[in-house]
């Protein structure tokens, strides 16, 4: 398993891994390098496999529609719009005249080419097309920060060309997995490798969308819904309104095609843009037998639209207003859930084969350890954790599906979202349980239970936020608190570049009138730390770093943000800074120095000298070399 805080010092940008570990090495260069990826594929191509089926597209630069600047525009709107890959394949082709992809700054412009620059709207706004194409206008268009630029050969050293990439990019070298003579790689021979592909890394589920589907349950066509579904597509298939084929046969009073639906297990409860249900549909237009149907297999009378609206209120019909209002709601409850059940078994024999249903577990423990992050469900995490990495040894997996290290979405971390949602209690045994682990017996090394529970305190999604940066924008500083004493750096920058500081300070205009109120206490607190910071230089600590010192007197006597944290965060203030640096600095130097100078000591790194694993020391408070 690569883990994150291995690179955290953004030194090495040049990784060589096993293609199974190829989704983590994706997110460290993303996350953690803040960089796009150039991938130096193995013989076998299996990281072009894996990337086809990811979420996004996948081009190739010697196919000439493929790299079209109209090409190149929409598939990367698409991308940045909905926070999938964009991939370009060079293979093992002269890559000479790439320059001519940047000939047109409105279709694919150079700027692009540093991650840094891509959330900005100077460089996404010229992209889009309201008045000519489906794009959205750049008021309604947000980029997401899973967006990922992926570049592919097979050549390596990569081909003359891709080092206009430069400095933007991490490389990725994904190492051989056999070759012809080897009995597994002739085992695999003749068999489905896409698919092989597909159940080992667990991409994101893909579905493939029918709008025909959903206009033939509105013509009452069950014939075409058939052969739609036959042909691969995905049962929820959708209109542009979000409107599924269910509600649209329910709508109009299919009532086969609603039991074909609801028997191939659809969902009675999905709502479109509106937040119209497929019941809420049928009670609109009056339709008593479809209602009665839906009712029935655990459509849910009090689901109500974006305009706060429910089937009874817009009952077309006295007797089907009736017939909603006398429903058994408990009933309606215990439905729901035997709904639920079918839905995900029918879902999983859909599938067509095990590639499939591993994606489909792998999203659904993703989307779990996220939820409870943001509730706070300590116990809940920990116990599915634990699970899961028994799972992985009893079947030899080198990581479990998932760990503490899984992001959302937007490419949060669980450590952000316990932040951004104030769960001091997740934040807390995010940072510090793994710490109560022992390593292994016999190597002395992280165990898989360690390494799984391990956060990186300074890891940064796709805009450049941290924990700190999360957790002082949403005025959290309990949480805060708790980041920096464990080595959280509120002066790494995002995109935008702004750290936490910038992020908390009032903004004024040139008249000095305010335009956004800051948040004084988180910004307090944040100038202990950096006081803190200035006085281990001072006093040169040789072990402080980022952080390090800020906390720092765990072994010993208490520190300010220990007093914070202990008397409800009312001391936290300067004035109590410097009434602690001055106890200290009368007592010489307090715990945390003591603490500071026997690590330095052990290390031998005091004197700023070599340590004894090579790395460089830190005795003016620089940074080192961690070792994961």
């Amino acid at each position: 398993m690569v883990e994150e805080d291995t690179y955290e010092d953004n030194e090495c940008y040049d990784l060589s891994i096993h293609i199974s570990d190829l989704p983590d090495a994706l997110d460290i260069t993303t996350y953690t390098h803040q960089r796009h990826t150039l991938i130096i594929d193995n013989k076998e191509a299996m990281g072009s496999r894996f990337l086809r089926y990811q979420r996004g597209c996948y081009l190739q630069y010697h196919k000439q529609t493929d790299i079209e600047p109209e090409s190149l525009r929409k598939n990367l709107v698409g991308a940045l719009q909905f926070g999938t890959n964009f991939v370009l394949s060079f293979d093992q082709l002269p890559a000479d005249d790439i320059s001519l992809l940047f000939q047109d700054d409105t279709c694919f412009p150079k700027s692009l080419l540093a991650r840094s620059e891509i959330f900005k709207k100077s460089t996404w706004e010229p992209l889009l097309r309201p008045e000519t194409t489906d794009d959205p206008k750049p008021s309604n268009f947000l980029p997401l920060n899973n967006f990922k630029l992926i570049v592919v050969t097979k050549n390596d050293p990569p081909q003359q060309g891709l080092d206009i990439l430069g400095a933007n990019v991490s490389t990725i070298r994904i190492q051989g997995t056999g070759t012809e003579g080897d009995q597994d790689y002739q085992a695999n021979e003749g068999n489905d490798s896409d698919a092989i592909v597909a159940g080992m890394f667990g991409l994101k589920l893909i579905k493939r969308n029918s709008e025909a589907m959903c206009d033939a349950a509105f013509d009452g066509e069950l014939d075409n819904i058939v052969a739609e579904l036959e042909k691969g597509f995905d049962l929820e298939s959708t209109q542009p309104d979000g409107a599924t084929s269910l509600s649209e046969a329910a709508s109009q009073g299919h009532n086969e095609i609603v039991q074909h639906l609801i028997d191939l297990g659809a969902d009675p409860n999905a709502q479109n843009d509106q937040g119209r249900s497929p019941l809420f549909r049928a009670s609109f237009n009056g339709h008593l037998e479809t209602v009665k149907l839906l009712l029935s297999v655990g459509g849910d009378p009090d689901l109500k639209t974006n305009e706060a609206e429910a089937p009874y209120m817009v009952a077309k019909t006295e007797e089907v207003r009736t017939l909603i209002d006398e429903w058994n709601r408990e009933e309606v409850q215990a439905l729901i859930v035997v709904r639920k059940q079918l839905i995900k078994q029918k879902l999983e024999e859909r599938m067509t084969n095990a590639a499939e249903r591993d994606l489909f577990a792998r999203e659904q423990i993703r989307n779990s350890l996220v939820q409870k992050s943001k509730n706070g469900d300590v116990e809940g995490l920990k116990l599915e954790i634990e699970d899961l990495v028994v799972e992985a040894e009893k079947e030899n997996q080198k990581r479990p599906r998932g760990n503490c290290q899984v992001r959302d979405d937007s490419g949060q971390t669980l450590l952000m979202v316990a932040c951004q949602a104030n769960q001091l209690n997740m934040v807390t045994f995010l940072l510090e349980h793994y710490k109560s682990l022992e390593n292994d017996m016999f190597t002395d090394q992280p165990t898989l239970e360690k390494r799984s529970f391990r956060s990186n305190v300074n890891a940064r999604d796709s805009k450049g936020w941290n924990p700190c940066s999360v957790a002082s924008f949403h005025g959290n500083k309990n949480c805060l608190l708790m980041v920096l004493k464990h080595g959280g750096n509120p002066r790494i920058k995002n995109f935008y570049g702004k750290d936490s500081f910038d992020i908390v300070q009032t903004e004024k205009d040139l008249l000095g009138a305010v335009l956004r109120e800051g948040k004084p206490e988180i910004l307090s607190t944040l100038e202990m730390w950096e006081a803190e910071q200035q006085k281990e230089k001072l006093m040169g600590r040789g072990e402080g770093g980022l952080g390090g010192g800020f906390g720092g007197g765990l072994g010993g006597g208490l520190t300010v943000v220990d007093k914070a944290l202990a008397e409800g965060l009312k001391d936290a203030g300067p004035i109590a800074l410097q009434q602690e640096m001055a106890k200290e600095n009368a007592a010489g130097g307090g715990a945390a120095a003591v603490k500071s100078l026997k690590k330095a000591k052990k290390k031998g790194s005091g004197g700023g000298g070599k340590n004894k694993k090579g790395g460089k020391g830190k005795g003016k408070g620089g940074k080192t070399k961690k070792k994961g």
